[in-house]
């Protein structure tokens, strides 16, 4: 998931603090020195962007500045050298103000990623929030001014919690015993409790260096500063949010080590009666494949990239010990020592056999998913392959919610067996209409008409080709939308005609969620717009998005939406 450095620059962060740090390791006796907070800022960030660079290189990171106003010093980036360089850059203003700077991480994650994407928030500062505690306990008794920095601290102007799913780290340069910390907790712990799920329940007393589900506040242990504290208490925080996911990949006697990009990580799962807590499992075990068309898109809780491992040097043995019983491969191997066999495996990744490869080339070639138990209780996932280019493909994961019914349409995952044992459906069908595209026709049809609709079938869950018609011929006509939409302003009027077609359709259905999720589709392909897009394709999105989320009322079907005239138009 993505990271948001937000760094104090405050003149509080240029304070000089007594360290006790044993830089000799031969020296029995520490000797106590100063250093500037920014300067233990800077040196934890460095130890945090190492973990990082090192296990989860895949991650996007972005530095931010803040004191009464905030500054982006590096958008989302994996270039980590660009990061540690940037620090070295930083120069203080003026007073704190925590709420602006978070309303500065809330509008840019927003614009980088939507309010879908997981983000983790690491606030650093000095833990000294006397000034925001006293503002806040003024607001909330009514006492007190009415200027701009008094109104931050009423709780409901606060940009928490964020639009999108987040976890909030603040990190504390100061000790647990020091007075300007303590007064300053009750501050930080509201920060925390506006970010956390609203379902969950906060319970008091507030507790330091404790997992919250909206996050965390990290004070270094001791009674004292150090470089080693500081580095110690950055490097815990890496390794608990982006320890890799290191498992095991099981389907029958086949097997292969994996890691998982972004971390997978159990969660709760609050549901009407009952709270589910799903643990992940080292050990991920394949349960069965089934047809892309049969799974469809179904909901799922998060997606991760799966890379393969290489294998211990007893796996490798076992490895070329089945190729020289081959007795096909006998005859290369000759009389070729094991041991050289093993060196040559071991020292070459790519020479190694891997069932991950072979697992995303067979789901690849048969157009077809694996679904697989990833952990307790009742917690599956799927592996498909998925090109993010015409050449390049990956094997992704993406993980249900908790529950062997995480699919609707096909009912509990427990009760699937083989294809071949399956009972053929038959359906009296009387006047079979042909399977057209929606587009080629005069009206959008969406449902395949029939005189005879299978209820029975829906309700028990079974697929047919009634079923697959029906989800491609809707999502052909979002397709269409959108090949037009990336060609405009050339497209423009086939654009329209096609928006036009499907708006009415789906007021003719009462499908009203439709729209709107037209809306979102054509208001994120705005945002993914390269720079070298036409302006007028965004005037155009834009113009298209807020057309769509007009009001309803009785005349809206007769109603068309135009294109936007633009000073680009001849």
């Amino acid at each position: 998931m993505p990271t948001v450095i937000l760094l104090d620059v405050s003149l509080s962060m240029c304070r000089l603090v007594s360290l006790n740090d044993n830089h000799n390791d031969n020296q029995s006796v520490p000797t106590p020195q100063q250093s500037h907070l920014k300067n233990l800022a800077i040196h934890g960030l460095q130890a945090l962007l190492d973990y990082e660079s090192q296990n989860a290189r895949l991650e996007f990171t972005s530095l931010m500045v803040f004191s009464s106003l905030w500054q982006i010093l590096v958008k989302f980036t994996r270039d980590y050298d660009q990061l540690k360089n940037s620090l070295h850059d930083i120069e203080l203003f003026d007073k704190t103000k925590f709420i602006n700077g978070l309303r500065g991480v809330k509008n840019m994650v927003v614009e980088e990623w939507g309010s879908e994407m997981s983000c983790n928030v690491i606030l650093v500062t000095d833990g000294n929030a006397a000034i925001n505690a006293h503002l806040m306990a003024n607001a909330a008794d009514g006492s007190g001014t009415t200027d701009s920095a008094e109104e931050d601290m009423d709780v409901q102007s606060w940009p928490l919690p964020f639009p999108f799913p987040s976890k909030l780290h603040i990190v504390c340069l100061t000790t647990l015993n020091d007075n300007s910390f303590q007064t300053s907790l009750p501050f930080f712990s509201k920060l925390i409790e506006r970010n956390c799920d609203p379902k969950t329940t906060f319970r008091e007393p507030f507790l330091v260096n404790h997992m919250y589900s909206g996050g965390q506040v990290w004070v270094p242990e001791g009674s004292q500063l150090s470089y080693k504290s500081v580095h110690n208490l950055f490097t815990k925080l890496a390794e608990t949010n982006y320890k890799p996911f290191r498992g095991r990949l099981h389907c029958g006697a086949l097997s292969s080590p994996i890691a998982l990009y972004p971390t997978l990580e159990s969660y709760t799962q609050i549901d009407d009666f009952e709270t589910i807590k799903a643990e992940t499992s080292e050990d991920m075990y394949i349960c069965g494949f089934m047809e892309i068309a049969d799974v469809s898109s179904p909901p799922v809780h998060s997606r991760h990239l799966v890379l393969p491992l290489q294998e211990s040097k007893e796996e490798v043995k076992k490895s070329a010990a089945v190729m020289i019983a081959n007795p096909s491969n006998a005859a290369d191997c000759g009389s070729v020592d094991m041991e050289d066999i093993v060196t040559s495996m071991c020292s070459d990744e790519g020479r190694q056999p891997s069932f991950c490869v072979l697992l995303h080339g067979s789901l690849k070639v048969e157009g077809m998913v694996a679904i697989c138990q990833i952990g307790t209780p009742d917690w599956y996932g799927m592996l498909y392959s998925w090109a993010d280019s015409k050449k390049k493909s990956n094997l992704m994961l993406s993980t249900f919610k908790c529950g062997s019914d995480a699919i609707p349409w096909i009912h509990s995952l427990k009760n699937l067996g083989f294809s071949s044992l399956s009972i053929p459906q038959t359906v009296n069908e009387i006047n079979e209409i042909s399977a057209k595209k929606s587009f080629s026709q005069s009206c959008v049809v969406w449902l395949k008409l029939r005189k005879e609709v299978s209820l029975e079938v829906f309700s028990a869950g079974k697929q047919t080709e009634d079923t697959t018609d029906r989800r491609a011929f809707l999502q052909s006509d979002i397709q269409k939308i959108l090949r037009h939409a990336r060609k405009l302003p050339e497209k423009t009027a086939h654009f329209y005609k096609e928006l036009n077609r499907f708006r009415r359709a789906a007021l003719s259905f009462g499908f009203y969620a439709l729209i709107e999720g037209l809306a979102s589709i054509l208001e994120r392909e705005c945002r993914m717009l390269p720079g070298s897009a036409h302006p007028e394709a965004a005037l155009q999105l834009t113009h298209a998005v807020t057309a769509l989320r007009l009001p309803t009322d009785a005349d809206s079907y007769n109603q068309y939406i135009s294109p936007l005239e633009t000073k680009f138009t001849n």
